[in-house]
C-alpha cells in the first residue's frame, strides 16, 4: 500500500494506528504502527508521530536502521528523528574512546570477561552512574565510590525486598480475582548438590499485558522431596510474600508429571506443561527397545548418524565445515531432529571430507529415510517452540496443536512402511498422554478466529458453549455485587470514579447484560484478532462490550502452557552457580533471580 492508501483505509476506519508493544528501541517513542483496524494485526507500515509520513517495517526483515535516519520535514525544518531522543549529548572525541576501548580490552583479558559485556544493560547502568560522579566532583578514583563486595551482597536483600514490596499487592489483587496462576519447577545445583524450588507467577496487569513475575527460588530442606514437604514449602515460601492458602486455592498450577509435584499440589488446580508431555511422547516413541523389535532400520540408520558426528568432532575434521555437527543429547528429543539435519545440510562436504581419510562412514546412510524423519519431527519442534513462549498468550495453542500433530500423525501414501509405523506409535501416545482438558478448549474459545471450534465435535462444542456459561454466571454475578473492583472500573481515571461512586444511587441503570445475550453476541461478532500476540489487547479494546468475557479472558488467558517460564529460572541460576561461584548464599540467588527477572 502506498501513503495515499494507508490514509484513505485510517480515515475510513479500516486501518488505526498503535503503539508498538513489548519493545525496548527508543525509536518507538516516535512511530505509531500501522494495523489493521479489526485484526490487529500489522500491514507492513509505520508512521512517523512527528511529521506522519510512512515507512515500510517488517520487525522480522526490515529492522528500526532506516527509521532511525528518518528525519522529519515539518514548518520547513528539516531534523532528524533521533534528536528527539534526549537532550543533546556531550561529544567525545575519538581519542577518549579508544581509551575506553583499551581498557575494556585489559579489562576482559585481566578478569577473563567474555567482550560483549561491555553491551550489558547493567554495565552500561554503572558506567552512567560513574560517568555522572566525575562530571559532578571532577577527577576521582573508582576505588572511592566502588562499594566492597560484602556491601553489595548486604544491599541486595534491600533492593529486592522493595521491588518486592512494589509488585506484591498487584500480584496479590490478580490472585483475590482468580486471574493468576504459577508455574513450579525444582533443580539440583551441580556442584554442591542443593536442591531448588522456583515459582512464577503469570498474570494479566490492568493494562492488558502479559506478566510473569519470578516469586521465589528457594533451597530445598534436606528432607525428602515428597508430596507433603513439597507442598509445605510452597505454601511456607508464599506466607513470607503475603499469600495466603486461600489465595493459593484460586491459583492454576502448570508443572511437569513429577509424582511429587503432583501429590504436592493435588488440593489445588494444576496442568501438565505440554512441552515435557511431548517430550514424554517422542521418548516413548523412539524408545530403543521398541526400535530393536520393530524398527531397527530406523534405528541402525540413527546409530550412523551418532557415528559419524562422533568421528567428525573426535577427528578434528568439524572444524573443517562450513557449520558446526551436533550429537544427540540422550534426555533432549530435539536434539536427535538437530543432529540429523546437521549432517544433511552438509551432507555433500562431510562425504568429501570422509572419503579424503577413505572413511566408508556415510557409505550406507539412508539420507530418504533420514529426510522422512526430519519431516516427522519439524512439527513438534515447532509446536514445542511454540508453547514454551513467555511472552505471549500460549493455552489456546494446545488444543490447536493438538488437532495439528493428530493431522500430521495420519500415514500418508508418500510415507515409507517405518515412518508409518512411527507415525502411529505416536499417535497412540499422543492421544494417550496429551490431555486436552476444559480450560485448554476455553482458552481456543476465547481466540476470536476460533470461537466456533470447528476442530471438536458437536457434543464437544456444546459442553465448552455450557461451561462458558456457568462461568459467565458467576462473573456477572461478581460484577453485579461490586467485584472485582479493578474489572469494574479499568482503566477509568481515578477522579471520574470518585464522581460516579458519590452520586451512584441517581445513575441510570445501564440494560443488564445477560450470560447468554453476552455468548451468543460474542458467537455472531465477525471481528476477530488473528495474531495470537495482541489477543489481550483486543480483549482490553472490548472489555465494555464483552463485560464478562473479557474478565473470564483475563484469567483464562493469563495461564501458560507449559512450565518452561520457570526451567528458565534455573537456567539463570546455572550461569549463576558456577565452579568459582559455589559459596553464594541460597537467600542472595533468590535475591540475584528475583531481580534479574523482575526489574
Amino acid at each position: 500500500m502506498n501513503a495515499a492508501e494507508l490514509r484513505e483505509k485510517l480515515a475510513a476506519g479500516k486501518l488505526k494506528l498503535v503503539a508498538k508493544q513489548g519493545k525496548k528501541s527508543q525509536v518507538w517513542n516516535h512511530f505509531l504502527e500501522v494495523v489493521d483496524a479489526h485484526t490487529l494485526s500489522s500491514v507492513g507500515h509505520v508512521q512517523c508521530k512527528n511529521c506522519k509520513a510512512f515507512f515500510a517495517y517488517d520487525g522480522g526483515k526490515t529492522g528500526t536502521s532506516h527509521l532511525n535516519r528518518h528525519k522529519c520535514k515539518t514548518a520547513g525544518n528539516t531534523t532528524a528523528i533521533t534528536s528527539f531522543f534526549a537532550e543533546k549529548k556531550t561529544q567525545v572525541s575519538s581519542s577518549v574512546k579508544d581509551n575506553v576501548t583499551t581498557a575494556c580490552v585489559k579489562w576482559c583479558a585481566k578478569d577473563m570477561r567474555p567482550f560483549d559485556v561491555v553491551c550489558d544493560d547493567g554495565f552500561i547502568k554503572v558506567a552512567d552512574e560513574l560517568i555522572a560522579i566525575g562530571a559532578k566532583y571532577g577527577s576521582v578514583s573508582a576505588k572511592t565510590v566502588i562499594p566492597h563486595p560484602t556491601t553489595v551482597s548486604r544491599r541486595i536483600s534491600e533492593v529486592a525486598n522493595e521491588l518486592r514490596e512494589a509488585l506484591m499487592p498487584e500480584i496479590q489483587s490478580a490472585m483475590k480475582d482468580g486471574r493468576c496462576s504459577m508455574t513450579l519447577d525444582m533443580w539440583t545445583d551441580d556442584y554442591k548438590k542443593v536442591a531448588y524450588i522456583t515459582a512464577t507467577v503469570h498474570y494479566v496487569s490492568a493494562k492488558w499485558e502479559l506478566r510473569s513475575l519470578v516469586l521465589f527460588t528457594s533451597d530445598f530442606p534436606p528432607e525428602r522431596k515428597t508430596g507433603e514437604s513439597i507442598r509445605k514449602e510452597v505454601v511456607r515460601r508464599c506466607a513470607k510474600l503475603g499469600i495466603d492458602e486461600g489465595m493459593l486455592s484460586n491459583v492454576v498450577f502448570v508443572t511437569d508429571q513429577g509424582a511429587n509435584i503432583i501429590n504436592a499440589l493435588r488440593p489445588y488446580a494444576r496442568m501438565n506443561c505440554s512441552a515435557h508431555v511431548l517430550t514424554t511422547i517422542l521418548r516413548n516413541t523412539f524408545d530403543e527397545g521398541y526400535l530393536t523389535r520393530e524398527l531397527p532400520e530406523l534405528l541402525e540408520q540413527l546409530q550412523k548418524v551418532k557415528a559419524v558426528v562422533t568421528f567428525l568432532k573426535q577427528s578434528g575434521l568439524a572444524s573443517q565445515l562450513p557449520h558446526g555437527v551436533c550429537q544427540e543429547v540422550s534426555t533432549r528429543w530435539n536434539s536427535k531432529l538437530t543432529m540429523i539435519k546437521s549432517v544433511l545440510t552438509q551432507y555433500y562436504e562431510i562425504e568429501s571430507l570422509l572419503d579424503s581419510r577413505g572413511n566408508l562412514l556415510l557409505e550406507d546412510v539412508n539420507k530418504a529415510l533420514l529426510m522422512e524423519v526430519v519431516d516427522f519431527l519439524e512439527p513438534f519442534k515447532e509446536a514445542s517452540e511454540k508453547l514454551e513462549q513467555d511472552k505471549v498468550v500460549t493455552l489456546p495453542l494446545v488444543l490447536m496443536y493438538y488437532a495439528k500433530l493428530k493431522k500430521h500423525l495420519t500415514a500418508a501414501l508418500t510415507d515409507s512402511p517405518g515412518v508409518c509405523k512411527l507415525k502411529s506409535r505416536t499417535l497412540e501416545f499422543l492421544e494417550l498422554k496429551l490431555t486436552v482438558g476444559e480450560l485448554h478448549k476455553i482458552s481456543t474459545f476465547l481466540w476470536p478466529p476460533f470461537r466456533h471450534l470447528r476442530m471438536l465435535d458437536e457434543q464437544d462444542r456444546k459442553n465448552v458453549h455450557d461451561r462458558v456459561r456457568e462461568m459467565l454466571t458467576d462473573v456477572h454475578l461478581r460484577l453485579s455485587q461490586g467485584g472485582p473492583s479493578t474489572e469494574q472500573l479499568d482503566n477509568e481515571p481515578e477522579a471520574k470514579r470518585s464522581l460516579l461512586q458519590e452520586f451512584n444511587e441517581w445513575q441510570d441503570a445501564a440494560e443488564a447484560q445477560t450470560t447468554d445475550s453476552e455468548l451468543d453476541s460474542y458467537l455472531r461478532d465477525s471481528d476477530s484478532c488473528e495474531d495470537i500476540r495482541r489477543l489481550l489487547e483486543w480483549w482490553g479494546a472490548q472489555r465494555k462490550k464483552y463485560r464478562g468475557l473479557s474478565f473470564l479472558a483475563k484469567k483464562v488467558l493469563s495461564i501458560p502452557s507449559t512450565s518452561a517460564s520457570s526451567e528458565r529460572n534455573f537456567s539463570a541460576a546455572g550461569y549463576v552457580l558456577q565452579e568459582r561461584r559455589t559459596c553464594l548464599k541460597p537467600e542472595n540467588l533468590d535475591n540475584l533471580l528475583f531481580l534479574h527477572k523482575n526489574m
